[in-house]
């Protein structure tokens, strides 16, 4: 896998992102006038649509296959709204059924949730910590079926237990994805060294063009 020539980011409140040298997929994001319509209660959010065409697709297909990323965090839902508008304006162009939407939630084994409180953690803890992320998995898929619902775009919604980097990369090759897309935290670089960052995982080991769409007032 050629890492260095897969990475491509997306700004959606800039003006075509730049890319490091030496990389030979592009795509580049630029800010659109309107954003997606949200559901009820959400507030307004940019919105990016990518000007170098759709991703390369696999010769021989008849679509393109867009994977998306998303978790409880409000990053995630924006490049949501992103991939929706992409989607929809695609398919208004070469009909219904030009572009598959998979939308994907990692959730965390319970066994990696309670390690991190350290050893020896009660089992009725054990237990909430379970209940509590298969919650949240319900509401992170809740809210993107109806995201996906009042914008017109049927979707395949998915949850699967593991590591988001490595589940996500994962899931690229089981749906042959053309494009990945994932949301940005914004992290610093002091944090985002510390911590690790999916979208920088995704953007040098997903077997596809990846799209990371950035919020608004990001710098990094």
């Amino acid at each position: 896998m050629m890492a260095e020539t897969k990475a491509v980011a997306a700004a959606v409140e800039a003006s075509p992102v730049e890319v490091e040298e030496g990389r030979s997929k592009t795509v580049a994001a630029a800010v659109e006038a309107s954003p997606a319509p949200v559901e009820k209660g959400r507030s307004k959010t940019a919105a990016a649509e990518v000007e170098a065409g759709p991703a390369e697709v696999e010769e021989g297909r008849s679509k393109t296959v867009v994977l998306v990323a998303v978790d409880d965090s409000d990053a995630s839902y924006r490049a949501l709204e992103w991939a929706v508008r992409h989607v929809a304006a695609t398919a208004g162009m070469a009909g219904a059924g030009a572009v598959e939407l998979v939308v994907l939630h990692a959730k965390p084994p319970t066994s990696l949730a309670v390690n991190m409180g350290g050893p020896g953690v009660p089992g009725d803890v054990v237990g909430l910590v379970e209940e509590d992320l298969r919650k949240k998995a319900e509401g992170v898929v809740g809210k993107a079926r109806s995201l996906c619902a009042a914008n017109s775009v049927e979707a395949v919604v998915d949850v699967v237990d593991g590591e988001p980097k490595h589940v996500l990369c994962d899931a690229v090759e089981k749906h042959h994805a053309d494009l990945l897309v994932v949301g940005s935290q914004g992290y610093g670089a002091i944090r985002r060294a510390l911590l690790g960052s999916v979208s920088d995982y995704c953007a040098h080991h997903a077997d596809c063009s990846v799209v990371i769409v950035k919020q608004p007032g990001s710098k990094n």
